[in-house]
């Protein structure tokens, strides 16, 4: 829920694009991930937009550039949960063998051959094809959300695509 002292801008903006962006940071966090997490996240990028309304509420639209401070709040999550495995995993070698520890975080994505194909790609590569497949982004919303140029979005896609074809296809060569 938006501040009550949010302006009925913010408060419009935060109901219309509260939705998409929880399907987007559900989607990029690991699967065991509570909701709690999910709902931290997603504050996270709200209050970023928050922080930075006067460049926001000047935006034709935002929704891509929320896109853009979620993906860096995901990787921030993702970041300190790997601290925290390692600095759990630390503490069990040097207290008690007993201790176990979860494996690190997966991509997630669901399963079969394309998940294990696109999970094979670089972190840059699944998130052009996210942003593109799953998001429904154009080339200039892509761009938005990573914060560069659309012509650059455009050879990240194509690249990412032809990586995710090989990926594919080696996939089945295996087998």
């Amino acid at each position: 829920m938006a501040p009550s002292s949010a302006p009925p801008e913010f408060r419009q903006l935060f109901e219309r694009c509260y939705r998409p962006i929880t399907a987007y940071v559900r989607r990029r966090l690991p699967t065991d991930t509570a909701q709690a997490g999910v709902d931290d996240a997603v504050a996270d990028v709200f209050l970023v937009a928050w922080r930075r309304w006067n460049e926001v509420s000047a935006m034709a639209e935002p929704l891509p550039w929320l896109y853009g401070v979620a993906g860096n709040v995901v990787r921030n999550h993702r970041r300190s949960a790997t601290r925290n495995l390692r600095l759990v995993s630390k503490m069990a070698e040097t207290t008690d063998e007993s201790w176990s520890t979860h494996d690190p975080p997966s991509a997630g994505d669901g399963d079969g051959e394309l998940a294990t194909a696109l999970a094979s790609l670089s972190d840059d590569d699944q998130e052009i094809l996210r942003l593109v497949a799953w998001e429904g982004l154009d080339r200039h919303q892509a761009a938005t959300a990573l914060g560069c140029s659309p012509d650059a979005a455009s050879q990240r896609l194509s690249r990412a695509r032809r990586r995710l074809a090989g990926a594919l296809a080696d996939r089945s060569l295996l087998t």
